[in-house]
């Protein structure tokens, strides 16, 4: 079983070495990198270049944006299944790849399957379990795509990312998968770091704005805001139990 790992950069000659490296010290083999680069006038390809061995594909070109990169390594990817990992971004575990291949043989059937992630901060981490999401309130909770590993047929059949979105094509991508009633699975361990930073921690504002967007278009706006309360509530008693750190 391969998996593809696509990661899209622009400028990224900071942090991207991190992230394939992270690729690099998988135990398991059967794995391609795609890297779509926006035309980088760093040394983003100087370190891409670093890692032949394991980068398979590599494009660098004008896009529109995080999502058209995205969907442009989808196109390319030959991996039974697909993993984004953002350029500033990491795997957790030298075996997580393996594991998730695992997951995969022993359930035929699975669509998807996602993880917990650590958001890592300046000053501390954060960790995001995604154990409690389902189908009646992902649109109030979403699940971060660096948690995600999906099947490449996933996509012909839940179509690719909505370039009309800028920051939340993700968070509208995976709630067409729930809603679609495809197969998904929780996995309970940590998958990748998230470092803090990027264009969705940019402006709040836009993000706020954007993400309702996504929401309105499943929900009305007195039964989002209902659903959003009592999202809340939940989120505080589990805190209460113990459930969320």
């Amino acid at each position: 079983m391969k998996v593809s790992i696509i990661t899209v950069c622009l400028n990224s000659a900071r942090t991207i070495r991190r992230a394939l490296e992270s690729v690099r010290q998988q135990i398991y083999n059967n794995i391609e990198v795609i890297v779509i680069d926006g035309v980088s006038t760093d040394e983003t390809l100087y370190v891409v270049s670093e890692f032949n061995d394991i980068v398979i594909t590599l494009v660098s070109e004008k896009d529109r944006g995080i999502y058209d990169a995205m969907n442009k390594g989808v196109s390319l990817a030959s991996g039974d299944i697909v993993y984004f990992l953002n350029s500033d971004d990491e795997l957790v575990g030298s075996s997580i790849v393996a594991d998730v291949v695992n997951m995969f043989q022993k359930n035929p059937s699975l669509d998807m399957l996602y993880g917990d992630i650590i958001v890592r901060h300046a000053e501390f981490d954060k960790y995001i379990k995604h154990q409690h999401v389902n189908k009646n309130n992902v649109l109030h909770t979403g699940i971060c795509h660096q948690a995600i590993f999906a099947r490449r047929s996933l996509f012909d059949k839940n179509g690719d990312f909505n370039l009309n979105y800028r920051i939340y094509a993700d968070f509208d991508w995976i709630i067409r998968v729930f809603r679609a009633n495809l197969v998904t699975k929780y996995f309970p361990r940590v998958v990748s770091i998230f470092h803090s930073g990027g264009i969705s921690m940019s402006d709040q504002n836009y993000n706020l704005q954007e993400r309702l967007l996504v929401q309105y278009q499943y929900e009305e706006g007195l039964t989002l805001k209902l659903g959003h309360y009592r999202m809340r509530a939940r989120y505080h008693l589990f805190r209460l139990l113990g459930v969320y750190g």
